[in-house]
């Protein structure tokens, strides 16, 4: 979904340094990211966090930290939560804040890694992957003038869901608190700063065709928005995927982050639901005498099977539109927890003022699940 507008609106759219910790005797580690924020003029607070498998014996309670300049720490684990699914997500950091700080020397651009042994067994598109290290960077630049800076957070969770043939979306709804511009570029998971996993196979090179049979299957990453899509995977497994997410600030280039994620390919009797969104035009303003600032949104979904499954409806709440520790005024999403029959109907609603406008669009993502 994409809103356009004029300023003084807003405009929206939808939709090196190599670490090793003590080896495991267990595969555990499906995916992960690395965070920062500029918290001082040279120093900068990280934070790991990582999904594991619940069924594995291994876990990682600590992981050791490389700061690019010769300097290695260790992060404490602060949180471990079920996400369900045999899925744990792990944060690392002190558990006032969840973050490891740092304080560099001087100025310059400081790729800051870690390495940690095993990743989960059983990934089809690497070899041996119980076997390989699952390694992740951020890069930063350091330099005191460049005022206040937090790397691209990503508030979609890195483990998702497809069905064989039909066509795949993600969306990690990224957001940069600074307003900075970011870029996506595909990337590969890798087992060391340096060096890439073994035999790593992109998807799109498992064959198979596009959602309906018309053409081959494609893999691709918007540059502009983060839409990761799969049209459509061909077979039945799990894959590990890497991307980057680039972050702009006056035509230079001051961070990257890595992503590396999992998509669980599934044979689905099921066909997915799918959802509709309006565009929106909408002028921000501090006017409480008037509604033109308020943009509300029904969000639809609809079931592909007959008859259809019940559907409900998402949007995770850690995004920047709803974090009050950001804005003011957020948005809100009034959902009903629960399945209902389609077609379902959700309002998204955001009441617009000067302190949301920014240059970069805002990503909002929903997600609509059935649940055959």
């Amino acid at each position: 979904m994409r809103f356009l507008t004029k300023f003084p609106a807003i405009a929206l759219l939808w939709g090196v340094f190599m670490l090793v910790s003590f080896p495991l005797q267990a595969s555990h580690i499906r995916a992960g990211d690395i965070t920062a924020i500029r918290t001082g003029i040279l120093e900068y607070c990280f934070r790991i966090t990582l999904y594991t498998d619940n069924a594995s014996s291994a876990d990682s309670p600590r992981l050791d930290i490389n700061f690019g300049n010769g300097n290695v720490g260790t992060i404490e684990r602060c949180s471990k939560e079920d996400l369900g699914n045999g899925i744990s997500i792990n944060r690392y950091g002190f558990a006032s804040n969840c973050s490891k700080c740092f304080t560099f020397q001087g100025p310059g651009i400081y790729t800051v890694t870690f390495v940690e042994q095993n990743r989960q067994a059983g990934i089809a598109n690497m070899a041996a992957s119980n076997e390989t290290p699952f390694s992740l960077s951020i890069t930063i630049l350091v330099n005191p003038s460049l005022g206040a800076n937090t790397s691209p957070v990503l508030t979609v969770a890195p483990i998702d869901i497809a069905c064989v043939g039909q066509r795949f979306s993600h969306n990690p709804g990224a957001y940069d608190t600074d307003g900075d511009s970011l870029v996506f570029k595909m990337s590969v998971p890798m087992q060391s700063p340096t060096q890439n996993v073994s035999q790593y196979k992109s998807p799109e090179s498992f064959g198979g065709t596009v959602e309906g049979g018309s053409a081959p299957a494609t893999f691709t990453l918007d540059s502009r928005t983060g839409d990761l899509i799969w049209n459509a995977p061909p077979l039945k497994g799990t894959y590990n995927i890497a991307f980057v997410v680039e972050e702009w600030r006056n035509k230079v280039l001051i961070g990257r982050v890595t992503r590396d994620m999992q998509i669980i390919v599934e044979d689905c009797n099921n066909k997915r639901p799918r959802m509709l969104v309006e565009d929106a035009c909408v002028v921000a303003d501090n006017d409480n005498s008037t509604t033109s600032n308020i943009l509300v949104r029904e969000i639809t979904a609809t079931d592909g099977d007959v008859p259809g499954d019940k559907i409900k409806i998402t949007s995770d709440s850690r995004q920047i539109v709803y974090d009050v520790s950001i804005f003011d005024r957020v948005a809100t999403f009034t959902n009903s927890p629960d399945y209902k029959t389609p077609p379902v109907t959700e309002t998204f609603r955001w009441s617009l003022e000067a302190e949301h406008v920014q240059r970069e669009p805002y990503i909002v993502v929903f997600k609509a699940e059935d649940n055959h």
